[in-house]
Order: structure tokens, then sequence, then C-alpha cells
């Protein structure tokens, strides 16, 4: 994943998801949610996401269980 960020800072997009598919997803995701929270900090704004508690403990659980089952697969199949 270190060497898919690089990539993906110095614009090489094809060679960051040849390291690790969800890469670019996962660096996007990153890069809004920090660009919310700057905006949000220099107009004073504590920015409140709508997503209700239980349903944002959900969404954690399946975006760790993504990581885990893809670093899983992508690595039986490299063994193979």
């Amino acid at each position: 994943m270190t060497r898919a960020f690089h990539a993906i800072t110095h614009g090489q997009m094809l060679e960051a998801i040849g390291y690790n598919l969800l890469s670019v997803p996962l660096f996007s995701a990153m890069a809004i949610v920090l660009l919310i929270d700057l905006a949000n900090l220099f107009r004073g704004i504590q920015i409140k996401w709508k997503v209700k508690e239980k349903y944002l403990v959900h969404l954690e659980w399946i975006g760790v269980g993504l990581v885990i089952t893809y670093g899983i697969s992508r690595n039986i199949t490299s063994i193979t």
C-alpha cells in the first residue's frame, strides 16, 4: 500500500493499481475526508455526519472485511 500511495502522489495511477487495487479508492476517500475536515476547521464548523451510529459501525466493519478479504485473496493467488 505504501508503494501504491507513493505512485498515486506522483500521478502514476496504473502503477498504483498494479501494486494494490484498493489503493486508488482508499486514497481518494482519505483525501476527500481530509479536505472536508480542513475546510470545516478553517471555517470553524464542526461537521456532523448524517450517518446513524449503528450504520457507521457496519460500514467500518464492511471496510475492514473488504481489506482483509482482498489481502488474503491477493496472497493466495500470488503463492500458486
